[in-house]
């Protein structure tokens, strides 16, 4: 499975590459708004995870325009927030969820349950 990951900060770029990937998700990174639409289009990820403040646009705004796209219009979404309410206006969009940023880890479980997988075959057994 493809995801797009769309977020300024590198170090959680990285982070999220570090969990996913082991577990067998093939992770896109992009660091605008724009960068974003475009690796969406020439990689058309099934999941896009996108932070909702961007320097450029809000996230929720990049997600209505891929979602627009021809050929990316199945393409889900979760979008990173700092606080609760930061993302009101979701209408339009196929929003698998919304992940606060503080709970960053617990929440991605959820959404991507061969992380769970992996981290327990990486665990040995007491």
């Amino acid at each position: 499975m493809k995801i797009l990951f769309i977020h300024e900060e590198p170090s959680l770029r990285s982070f999220i590459q570090r969990i996913l990937e082991p577990a067998g998700y093939e992770v896109i990174h992009a660091r605008s708004f724009n960068e974003g639409y475009s690796k969406a289009i020439e990689y058309k990820p099934q999941i896009v995870i996108a932070d909702n403040i961007l320097s450029s646009k809000p996230g929720i705004l990049l997600c209505q325009e891929i979602q627009r796209t021809e050929g990316l219009e199945a393409t889900e979404f979760l979008l990173l927030n700092d606080y609760d309410g930061e993302s009101k206006d979701t209408y339009g969009i196929r929003l698998k969820g919304v992940i606060k940023k503080p709970n960053l880890l617990p929440e991605l479980r959820n959404y991507f349950p061969k992380i769970n997988q992996k981290i327990s075959q990486a665990t040995p057994a007491q």
